[in-house]
């Protein structure tokens, strides 16, 4: 533990290496008031970056935008020689937390050499797919290992097992975005990547764009002669963080997420 004056404040600092994702998180709180606390999330596994100086930099920043007794996350990136801070919805931390929860819960412990492998593959995804994947979804593959799991017919696997029978994220991901849904003013968004098929072609699908990693559904079977493509996709929930909580608070099958799916579109 670390501790820094900054004007007539207190603080303390904590610092936590994720290995397998390469991210260091700095949790800064008041020593008197600890709910007044900031996260910062730094990509790498250099812990020597948080240094008093750059802790002055960041409780400066926070302070700026009116910190009090509030958690604010951020990361923080360069970016032509300026610091970018980005407002997260979650701890790094706070991930983990629910991805372990729902690996105990399905009794899942994957060995090191599976996880570094799926830490590679998802190096290798974004590239081939050209997104960023949200921390949480990489966090749960690294608790719960290859896909083999969740609702219905389940997560995709990440690596190809070669099977035949599950096909993986990158083919599922250019599967649906190769087949033409659009319309004449719309199409599927590049940045949404399907991780989950309930069947009958509807799809869960994770939002790439944002910190909030929202999910949508994609329900191929609403397209009629006369509607759209754009009305067979709609937000399931506002985070994926969201989605597991859900889903580990329901049943394995995962009927509580498909009814409420349904119920958000209207349909039951």
């Amino acid at each position: 533990m670390h501790t820094i004056n900054i004007g007539q404040q207190h603080f303390n600092w904590d610092i936590i290496v994720y290995s397998w994702q390469k991210f260091t998180e700095c949790s800064i709180y008041n020593i008197i008031d600890p709910i007044q606390k900031l996260i910062i999330v730094i990509e790498g596994t250099d812990s020597n970056l948080c240094t008093p100086d750059n802790i002055r930099i960041w409780v400066d920043h926070a302070l700026n935008k009116g910190w009090y007794r509030e958690t604010l996350i951020y990361k923080i990136i360069q970016a032509d020689h300026n610091l970018q801070f980005i407002s997260l919805a979650h701890s790094i931390t706070e991930e983990v937390q629910m991805a372990k929860g729902v690996a105990i819960k399905h009794n899942r412990t994957p060995t090191m050499i599976q996880k570094s492998e799926i830490s590679h593959e998802f190096s290798k995804l974004e590239k081939k797919i050209n997104q960023c994947i949200p921390s949480v979804f990489k966090q749960l593959y690294l608790e719960m290992g290859n896909g083999q799991f969740g609702p219905d017919y389940g997560f995709f696997n990440l690596i190809d097992n070669h099977s035949g029978k599950k096909i993986t994220i990158e083919q599922a991901y250019f599967k649906i975005h190769d087949s033409k849904i659009k319309d004449w003013n719309w199409e599927l968004p590049q940045y949404l990547v399907p991780f989950l098929y309930w069947g009958s072609g509807i799809y869960s699908l994770i939002d790439c764009s944002d910190s909030l990693a929202s999910v949508y559904v994609l329900d191929k079977n609403l397209k009629k002669e006369n509607s759209t493509w754009q009305n067979c996709l709609w937000q399931h929930c506002e985070t994926f963080m969201d989605w597991l909580q859900k889903w580990s608070d329901g049943d394995i099958s995962g009927r509580s997420l498909w009814l409420e799916m349904y119920k958000l579109k209207g349909l039951i």
